[in-house]
């Protein structure tokens, strides 16, 4: 059985705290810049901010069916709320590995020593997930 925790909602909120400085950082500064020369309608940029939705919704849900529990569940509930931070883990797993391996080396062949610098001023010299690189 599950039951709603009183550390689920602080862990859930936690973790928006990190996730979303990270999508803005990257739909505010990187994206633009890259979308200078490679679009943002369709292709990697349009990827990654699907990615970016899709876990946020995954989360939201997973955080409105935690905060409406009033008593434990049974087995089939539980794993039902349970699929939704899984699917978040999932795809931001994914996301990361195409950040690494695939947009940040875009961004660092594509980008000028200008737009270099205009991002790394921009993110305040961040120093995760790879931008440090910037």
């Amino acid at each position: 059985m599950i039951r709603n925790e009183p550390s689920t909602p602080s862990l859930r909120d936690a973790f928006a705290r990190e996730l979303d400085p990270h999508s803005e950082r990257e739909e505010g500064t990187l994206f633009p810049l890259m979308a200078k020369y490679i679009g943002r309608e369709v292709g990697p940029i349009a990827v990654m901010e699907y990615e970016h939705e899709l876990a946020k919704d995954n989360l939201k849900k997973f955080g409105e069916a935690v905060e409406q529990l009033k008593e434990p569940v049974d087995t089939e509930r539980a794993k039902e709320i349970a699929s939704y931070a899984l699917q978040a883990h999932v795809v931001l797993t994914d996301h990361f590995m195409k950040e690494e391996n695939v947009l940040f080396p875009m961004a660092e062949n594509m980008l000028s020593a200008e737009e270099k610098e205009e991002l790394s001023h921009a993110l305040g010299r961040v120093q995760s997930r790879g931008l440090s690189r910037f």
